[in-house]
């Protein structure tokens, strides 16, 4: 009777540690068109294969989005239109924003916007992000 009472407190204390509930929500990050509308200006770059800094002194490089989803990119004075959904990152597994470009449907980058810094990331390894701040 002993063992049998010893084994079922074993039992009840092994089953409660290991069926507790984990957490296993996803969080959501996502970004409106409206906190994505303006210019914004490059200002730093990292990634590919070695990581590193890119050099963006070489060039002015620009996003203007616009609240009805066309947005212009200098140099080149490219324009089309772009369109924000949301994709499970490969960095930390949520879901983010993913902007993508009528010109390039096949291709986007995961967005975020913090206060007048937008952030713009491949969504592979060894892809590139970019940082860009808003021109007032």
């Amino acid at each position: 009777m002993k063992n049998t009472f010893i084994f079922s407190a074993i039992l009840l204390i092994t089953v409660t540690l290991t069926s507790c509930d984990k957490n296993t929500s996803v969080h959501v990050y996502p970004v409106s068109i409206n906190e994505i509308t303006g210019k914004w200006l490059l200002v730093s770059g990292s990634g590919g294969i070695s990581g590193g800094p890119i050099a963006v002194t070489d060039h002015v490089s620009t996003y203007t989005f616009n609240v009805d989803s066309t947005f212009t990119f200098t140099p080149g004075q490219r324009a089309c239109k772009f369109h924000i959904s949301m994709v499970k990152s490969i960095y930390d597994g949520q879901n983010h924003a993913y902007l993508t470009f009528s010109d390039y449907p096949d291709h986007g980058n995961l967005v975020n916007v913090k206060s007048d810094t937008l952030t713009l990331a491949d969504n592979y390894s060894d892809g590139y992000t970019y940082i860009y701040v808003k021109v007032k």
